[in-house]
């Protein structure tokens, strides 16, 4: 049996804490998300020792095992539920009500990693509006123990000599599927157990004895060092740019594998660090401060509609911390120790009834679209221009290079307006002009191919370097190539990107983010400096070609970034009765456009290249507008709605 061991509460400490930092954005603390790492690893050697010691007494019990779990996963967290609930009825907007009950109930069966994994595509909402965001850890785990102990019994039972080479065998599968997986699909890595389940295999396997004692004091005192300074690197030198889990996650898992190995051999001076007395207490709060601290920063954000300060953030911590020393005394322990308050049957009981309550109450917000009775009606129709959009859109929007290489695309304009006559080409700004520019086409009596995919240019061989996006922005290029090249019908090429995002790679304040890198086939090592390249030599090759196939090519400039999530900001303005002003100013808005513009001269200037600039209906001569007639123009930072669209339809019927 694995005895209490008071350097593994301190390395909880450990791991909780830079997550707490990283989450409230202290400056230095950007890879402190590696913590959650670290708590697998613990879990899977702390669970592991539990279990075989169960097997040794010949007392393993399935009902055992998930009567220990509920003690310790359950108290806490349906007080945070039941928390949560409460302060998002006050505060949250209807869409965000909504969005949060279904992450409720998720989490209530603990499959939030899914739900957000899901919700992880291109128009995502931001973290700051999901108080359950960080449950997805706790899914990943009981996920795993959903198995592991079935694993761990028959694996006993018949092939108990082979118990740690099978172990390890998972473990380097799980590695490898993560090494994968963050290359092709880095949100599945996150979020899902197959990339994270060799952490916990890796803790199991410390419990299993898999590596045996070697080496003196020495030894150990060099081991536990490592260790730390292993996970002191993840912590200081990850950002939320690295690639993660994969390779990346062997620097904190390795680092809490060398603490755990070296502290069950030897009291090194890291060991007498960690067990501490306030390093033991901050590791024994560990749970409920992950559970508490998350919530409350976004709760905060979320009512002070704004950055907070540097001592509204430090209040929301030590808030965090003296809600989790009183969970922990008074909601955690009660169900644990030697006499628990509750026998298991009335345990059971109580689990399902907590989880029964929550499902409902999740499920009537959600089903009720997020209660818009609560809000006033002038805030609900500024809060409804994120869903804003022109219904017919979805099916068009979002096109793969074998769609666009087979013609599995939309004629937007004119019915029967007979051969296509433009192609539509772009990314997420381009579908933002769906209805604006279809009605200007149809007035126009004209039709064309609409060619549009969230984060590809429209500039052939470019694309973004973010995992995924290259060789399918590239392909869908080459492809879009081809259709004009073949189309004898096809006179004109509209372009609609994201110009000024493309050719800065920096996101315009205060949208949080990371920056938006490019690159083409001359590219060796993404930046700032070499987006200004790329984009340069994209544009001039891209207008170049269109020009040779003898096509008209027209610029769709960028409308004015806002920075702000508007609908939201919008709305929670009026109902919180906050003096915000979050309109651009015209003379910003230009300024970052002088590279841009200067670039889509040039391309006039030689190629005869049309531009229209959807900020000039927009802007008057100070700022530009982000809502009219009490509605907002914009469904998110940076993309028009349906009533965007009707302030700028008219900058499309000359070109058409």
């Amino acid at each position: 049996m694995i005895g209490y061991r008071p350097d593994i509460d301190g390395l909880r400490a450990v791991a909780v804490l830079p997550v707490v930092l990283f989450h409230a954005r202290i400056a230095g603390f950007e890879g402190g998300f590696i913590g959650v790492d670290v708590f697998f690893v613990i879990s899977g050697y702390l669970i592991t020792g539990l279990l075989l010691d169960d097997l040794r007494q010949e007392r393993f019990s399935i009902l055992r095992f998930y009567e220990r779990r509920i003690r310790r996963i359950f108290p806490a967290l349906f007080v945070v539920f039941f928390f949560c609930l409460v302060v998002a009825y006050e505060i949250f907007l209807p869409l965000e009500f909504e969005k949060f009950a279904k992450s409720l109930l998720a989490a209530t069966f603990f499959s939030s990693n899914v739900l957000f994994w899901f919700e992880s595509g291109y128009f995502d909402a931001p973290s700051e509006l999901k108080p359950l965001l960080h449950t997805w850890s706790l899914a990943v785990e009981e996920q795993f123990y959903i198995f592991f102990p079935i694993f761990l019994f028959v694996i006993w039972r018949f092939a108990r000599s082979r118990l740690i080479p099978i172990t390890a065998s998972i473990l380097v599968l799980s590695f490898l599927i993560g090494v994968w997986q963050v290359r092709v699909e880095p949100s599945g890595a996150f979020f899902l157990p197959p990339a994270r389940i060799w952490e916990l295999m890796l803790g199991a396997l410390l419990a299993m004895g898999a590596v045996p004692r070697f080496g003196g004091a020495t030894v150990h005192q060099a081991a536990s060092v490592l260790g730390l300074g292993l996970i002191a690197w993840g912590v200081f030198a990850f950002s939320p740019q690295t690639s993660f889990p994969g390779e990346s996650a062997l620097f904190p898992c390795l680092g809490a594998g060398l603490l755990i190995y070296s502290g069950g051999w030897h009291q090194s001076l890291v060991y007498r660090i960690l067990a501490t007395k306030g390093m033991v207490f901050i590791g024994k709060i560990s749970y409920s401060l992950y559970l508490w601290h998350w919530p409350l920063l976004v709760f905060a954000n979320y009512y002070a509609v704004r950055e907070l300060t540097a001592l509204e953030t430090a209040s929301i911590i030590a808030v965090s911390l003296a809600l989790s020393a009183a969970s922990w005394r008074y909601v955690e322990s009660p169900f644990r120790g030697r006499q628990p308050i509750l026998r298991r049957p009335a345990l059971f009981a109580l689990a399902g009834s907590a989880m029964s309550a929550t499902a409902a109450l999740a499920l009537v917000v959600a089903v009720g679209d997020g209660l818009p009775r609560r809000v006033p009606a002038e805030v609900v129709q500024l809060a409804n221009g994120a869903t804003d959009k022109d219904p017919g859109r979805q099916k068009c929007e979002n096109r793969s290079p074998w769609q666009i290489r087979n013609r599995v695309m939309c004629l937007v304009g004119a019915q029967g307006a007979g051969e296509p006559s433009f192609v539509y080409w772009g990314d997420s700004q381009a579908e933002a002009y769906f209805a604006a520019f279809g009605e200007a086409a149809r007035e126009a009596g004209r039709a064309g191919w609409y060619a549009t995919r969230p984060g590809c240019p429209s500039l052939f061989g470019v694309s973004l370097t973010k995992p995924g996006f290259n060789e399918i922005c590239v392909a869908l290029g080459k492809e879009v190539e081809d259709l004009i090249a073949d189309s004898h019908s096809v006179n004109t090429v509209f372009l609609a990107s994201a110009w000024s995002l493309y050719a800065t790679g920096q996101r315009y304040a205060p949208e949080k983010g990371p920056d938006v890198l490019i690159r083409d086939e001359r590219t060796v090592e993404p930046s700032l400096a070499e987006n200004r390249r790329v984009f340069r030599e994209g544009l001039e090759r891209t207008v170049k070609r269109l020009h040779e196939l003898g096509k008209k090519v027209v610029i769709v400039a960028s409308a004015p970034e806002v920075g702000w999530y508007v609908p939201s900001v919008l709305a929670l303005a009026k109902w919180f009765d906050r003096p915000l002003d979050i309109r651009p100013r015209r003379e910003d808005f230009l300024a970052r456009q002088t590279s841009v513009f200067q670039q889509f001269r040039e391309v006039q200037e030689r190629y005869g290249v049309q531009v229209v600039y959807p900020h000039e209906p927009l802007c008057n001569s100070e700022y530009c507008e982000v809502s009219r007639d009490g509605k907002s123009l914009y469904y998110d930072f940076t993309h028009l709605n349906s009533a965007g669209n009707r302030v700028v339809k008219d900058i499309f019927g000359p070109v058409l």
